[in-house]
Formats: structure tokens, sequence, C-alpha cells
């Protein structure tokens, strides 16, 4: 009776395991999976403005990360580059 409850117990806890181990794989795929389509919504390049340098960066802690940002182009018909700024400010993204 002690050997077959001995093991049960040594069952019960590699199928524990292996559940465990599987929703952690599962878990790493969907954060990796999330970390490239969050990268897919930032811009691919930086606009060209004459006599302005123009940069951005959004690099998350690990995978994914709650920062977004952006470039939006403006139209305008005056010739100075600060009419074609929009002052920006970073948002956080809740999910």
């Amino acid at each position: 009776m002690v050997v077959y409850a001995v093991q049960r117990y040594v069952m019960q806890r590699e199928l524990l395991a292996r559940a465990v181990r599987k929703q952690r794989d599962d878990l790493v795929n969907d954060v990796q999976l999330a970390g490239q389509v969050q990268r897919m919504f930032l811009p691919h390049g930086q606009p060209s403005i004459a006599g302005l340098d123009i940069a951005g960066m959004m690099q998350p802690a690990r995978t994914v990360g709650g920062d977004y940002y952006d470039y939006i182009p403006m139209i305008t018909t005056r010739s100075r580059w600060w009419s074609r700024m929009l002052p920006v400010k970073v948002c956080r993204l809740r999910c």
C-alpha cells in the first residue's frame, strides 16, 4: 500500500511538472509574439527636416514594454521649421 501511494505521488508530481512547463512555454511564446506585434507599431525610420536631428527609440526592459511613439507628418503652408513640429508626449499604454 505504501509503495502504491509513493508511486501515485511521483506520477502526479511528474504530471504537474509537465503542465507547469507547458504553461511556462506557452506564456514565453505569447510574450515573444506580443513583442513582435509591438515592434510592428513603431515607426521604421525618422522624418527628415533640414536643420534638425530627429531620433526616437523604444527599448523594453524585457521583451514587451508599455511605451509607444510615432512621428506624425503635418502639412503646412508656412516655411518655418517650427510650424511643422507637433508637440508629442510619450504615452504609457495600459493593458
